[in-house]
C-alpha cells in the first residue's frame, strides 16, 4: 500500500513504513522517496517544497526535472 515498502529478512517479506514525507519509497529514510506526499515535490530522491535553481517543475508528475540554461536565473523554477 501507499506509504510502505517491502523488505525481506530470513525469507519473510514485510511491509514497513516509508519516511513520513514519502507517498512511495524504496526504504525508510527521507532520501529513499519515489513519490512525495502533497504539497511536496520529488527532486532526485528527496521531497522538497520548491524545486532547486537547476530544476523545473512538472506539475503533472509533481517532479523537479533537471533543466538547461533557461533555469539558471530562476530561484526554484515553478513551471516547466
Amino acid at each position: 500500500p501507499d506509504g510502505t515498502y517491502v523488505t525481506e529478512k530470513d525469507g519473510i517479506h514485510q511491509c514497513l513504513q516509508c519516511h513520513p514525507v514519502c507517498n512511495l519509497c524504496h526504504g525508510p529514510t527521507m532520501n529513499s522517496c519515489i513519490k512525495c506526499k502533497k504539497p511536496l515535490y520529488i527532486e532526485g530522491r528527496l521531497c522538497v517544497t520548491q524545486c532547486s535553481r537547476s530544476h523545473s517543475l512538472d506539475e503533472h508528475t509533481r517532479t523537479c526535472l533537471p533543466c538547461g540554461s533557461e533555469c539558471k536565473n530562476k530561484a526554484g523554477a515553478r513551471n516547466r
